[in-house]
């Protein structure tokens, strides 16, 4: 019988992924990995920082950030299985949860790699509204971001994480690295001290980086939350 429990396993074991991540950034934080430092662009009013790494980030924390991203990613690809079932048709290898960057490749999605044949005409509809391509910029999307990493993490190479300074005021469960920064005027005298955090981050394949913890944290949300709620009646 068609359900859901087969997307909320997937689910379920990137959250485990996510506490083994979370374990593994806060001991190489606590590691004393390195400083923050202004950046040579850096100007009174526009202060850039970066990271000057002593301890090189561990291979294990992209490696575990790949599987988090990869079952965020299959649950999405499990619950079209499950759909198709659900509709009473026979599942088939083309199918595959569509994350389109453009509204040609939707259609090519649709018509030529067929990754929806079987889903009700129903779930399609819901399915057309969530595509990252709706979106001013697609590739900065939660899911758009999402398709891209896993694409790079099973097809290319481990995803390259890096660490950057800033100065925003994040959620009190993202595990950062505090720092000081002196803050010097024009004349290069010092005027002070700049509390900076350094934060883990995914840079490989992006336009721009994005906070690795928040990546993973703010895509299970979404799809667990706000996506998976939307299909439910297809089950009932």
């Amino acid at each position: 019988m068609a359900s859901l429990d087969s997307v909320r396993q997937k689910i379920y074991r990137a959250k485990e992924h996510w506490d083994e991540l979370y374990d593994e950034v806060q001991r190489y934080y606590e590691s004393d990995p390195g400083t923050l430092v202004p950046a040579f662009e850096s100007t009174r009013g526009n202060e850039l920082f970066i990271f000057k790494e002593k301890k090189l980030v561990p291979a294990k924390i992209a490696l575990i950030l790949g599987d988090a991203l990869q079952c965020l990613r299959s649950s999405l690809d499990y619950l079209i299985w499950e759909l198709v079932e659900a509709a009473g048709n026979i599942p088939h290898r083309q199918l595959m949860f569509p994350l389109a960057l453009s509204e040609k490749q939707y259609r090519d999605d649709l018509v030529k790699r067929r990754r929806l044949d079987g889903v009700a005409p129903e779930a399609i509809a819901i399915i057309d509204q969530l595509q990252p391509y709706l979106q001013e910029h697609p590739k900065e999307t939660v899911l758009g971001i999402l398709d891209e990493l896993t694409n790079v993490n099973k097809h290319r190479r481990v995803i390259f994480t890096g660490l950057h300074a800033t100065s925003e005021i994040l959620p009190a469960h993202i595990p950062c690295l505090l720092g000081v920064v002196t803050q010097v005027d024009a004349n290069g005298q010092i005027v002070g001290e700049i509390p900076m955090r350094a934060v883990l981050t995914l840079q490989e394949g992006l336009s721009k980086s994005i906070e690795v913890t928040n990546c993973v944290d703010t895509a299970t949300k979404l799809i667990s939350q706000q996506i998976l709620p939307l299909f439910e009646d297809f089950f009932k």
